[in-house]
């Protein structure tokens, strides 16, 4: 109602040639950017080399040290978040990709 800014939410732009932003895991017994990519890539049925961009960020959200993996295709939007610890998806999103 007071037109406050409530949240931001900021992506690096995007091109047609596929990118990867990756930062490396915390401690040696987390599994590393490429295993997370693999998987989420592998949960979505999707070859990297028909990912259009990949993103790859390492964070920690409520105490659980995670991989956050981002990428798109011609159609599709895909969100994951992995955890670093054991490679289980904790969140998978898809919707449509809209450039």
């Amino acid at each position: 109602q007071s037109g406050a800014i409530l949240s931001v939410d900021r992506e690096q732009g995007r091109d047609s040639n596929a990118q990867q932003n990756t930062t490396t895991a915390e401690t040696a017994d987390e599994i590393t950017a490429d295993e997370a990519k693999a998987i989420a890539l592998q949960h979505a049925g999707v070859a990297e080399a028909d990912a259009l961009y990949i993103d790859i960020d390492y964070d920690r959200d409520d105490g659980v040290n995670e991989w956050s993996v981002d990428f798109a295709t011609q159609d599709t939007e895909y969100d994951y978040e992995i955890a670093a610890a054991d490679g289980s998806i904790m969140k998978s999103e898809r919707e449509p990709y809209r450039p």
